[in-house]
């Protein structure tokens, strides 16, 4: 697996370059060629998120099961019961966590006014498909049913998730839709990635064509059925936010998918923002469009909910 391509021959946005070169200074240092040294990157990188916003209450949860638990992070901005957002971490199924989103999840918490309940699902390659998508409908389904003790609304659930993240929370909304799950009042995809092709990925950073077939090969080694959200039978799924980017070689499929779900009679909000790259709203302490996202992201749910 080679490293992450941090150069660029397109027009990026404000702050971008800047927070190139700052993932480069740590790329140096952590060398990301192998599983637990992009899981070390990952980690690392949260530190261009921005600022680690103090909350109400953050703490750790963990869903017991036989085989071992399913962990999560609960960031409340307030007290009473609120609103709850299960967020789902990107990290091409292999390398995010709990860790490498924790400033991105608190700044969403801060700008729904929302619970965000994020959860560390079980990643390639040790856990392949179906282990990612059954964990976070398991945790949806875990979290309706343990809405006191969390001190949330179970009337009032939206699901999200950025990247590969975005891709399980679609398919999480569609099973939530299709076996009786908990009702979602939104969705919010934040450059979700809808195709399992490799697309064209010259001159964009962020994105390589051997870190995309790494991550498929991981994820779902012997592929199969089901691994992306199809654009079909959408009818009846919850309002949806579509973020994407300019530079992002993912941005047409999330787009396609968003006009899916409008021809299928669902309120969908599509916003790409020019300049951007893959990953941007992960970046925001660098780049302004960055906190631009996470605000609108924020108040799509604050208004659904």
């Amino acid at each position: 697996m080679t490293g992450l391509p941090l150069t660029c021959t397109v027009e990026v946005g404000e702050g971008v370059e800047a927070a190139l070169a700052e993932l480069a200074s740590i790329a140096a240092e952590v060398r990301p060629t192998d599983v637990p040294s992009w899981r070390v990157f990952a980690r690392f990188a949260d530190r261009l998120a921005g600022p680690a916003l103090d909350l109400a209450e953050v703490r750790n949860v963990t869903i017991p099961r036989r085989l071992g638990g399913i962990g999560l992070r609960l960031y409340r901005p307030a007290a009473g019961a609120l609103p709850a957002v299960l967020f789902v971490h990107g990290g091409w199924f292999f390398f995010g966590d709990l860790e490498s989103h924790d400033t991105l999840c608190r700044s969403l918490a801060a700008a729904s006014g929302c619970a965000v309940i994020a959860v560390h699902y079980r990643r390639g390659p040790e856990h392949p498909f179906p282990a990612a998508p059954d964990d976070c409908f398991e945790t949806l389904t875990w979290i309706a049913e343990h809405a006191e003790e969390l001190g949330i609304d179970p009337a009032s659930l939206a699901i999200a998730g950025d990247g590969a993240g975005g891709t399980l929370a679609a398919l999480t909304a569609r099973r939530a839709r299709d076996e009786g799950g908990p009702s979602l009042r939104a969705q919010a995809l934040l450059y979700p990635v809808l195709t399992e092709a490799v697309p064209d990925v010259s001159g964009v950073p962020l994105v390589s064509a051997d870190l995309v077939r790494s991550g498929w090969s991981m994820y779902a080694p012997s592929g199969g059925e089901g691994l992306v959200p199809p654009r079909t039978d959408l009818a009846g799924l919850p309002p949806t936010l579509v973020v994407t980017a300019e530079h992002d070689p993912f941005r047409d499929d999330a787009e396609a998918y968003a006009t899916a779900l409008a021809d299928a009679a669902v309120e969908v909000t599509t916003t790409r923002y020019d300049g951007m790259v893959h990953g941007f709203a992960g970046l925001a302490g660098a780049v302004p469009a960055g906190r631009d996202a996470l605000a609108a992201v924020g108040t799509f749910l604050r208004s659904a909910l």
